[in-house]
């Protein structure tokens, strides 16, 4: 992948129209519905395990810290003498996947009573797709560039699991 993929990626797009519909793989789990994720443990027959408990939430908001490199990126660029191309590239491809984003129609699957969960969707994706430009520029697309198209086929990537798996939407 490169950014003028990624750029493909934010045209094409489907923000948050398959939300529920998506396939497990072993380092995946998928989710079919928030609601029944967000129900009282006392109104549902599945006393097991509900994931949203167990799963640490991916970034929604640009200020947030990096779960995955932890930092280690910005180092890296600052070794490489990238972090100028960084920031403007990243910030780029956010004014790109943020236009993108503003033309996306209300998901009603997003809300939860009255939980609306559409900004933190929306705030991910930018998220996903700015790291996603660092990790182009610095080759080493790990992380983040893997989860671009769960994004195109209009899932959300919200979360990881303690063992590391992604949890989608």
């Amino acid at each position: 992948m490169n950014i003028t993929d990624l750029i493909k990626s934010i045209n094409e797009a489907k923000w948050f129209s398959n939300l529920g519909r998506c396939q497990n793989a072993p380092s995946l789990i998928c989710l079919n519905s928030l609601q029944d994720e967000f129900r009282n443990p006392d109104e549902s027959s599945q006393f097991s395990t509900f994931i949203i408990n167990q799963m640490e939430w991916l970034p929604t908001g640009r200020d947030m810290e990096d779960p995955i490199h932890k930092g280690m990126l910005k180092i890296i660029a600052h070794e490489q003498k990238k972090d100028g191309e960084c920031r403007k590239v990243s910030s780029d491809i956010y004014k790109i996947a943020l236009l993108s984003l503003r033309q996306t129609d209300q998901n009603p699957l997003l809300n939860i009573g009255a939980l609306d969960l559409t900004e933190a969707a929306k705030g991910s994706a930018l998220y996903t797709f700015r790291s996603a430009a660092w990790e182009i520029i610095l080759n080493r697309t790990e992380f983040w560039c893997t989860l671009i198209p769960f994004y195109v086929a209009g899932n959300w990537p919200c979360g990881l699991t303690r063992d590391k798996k992604v949890v989608v939407f």
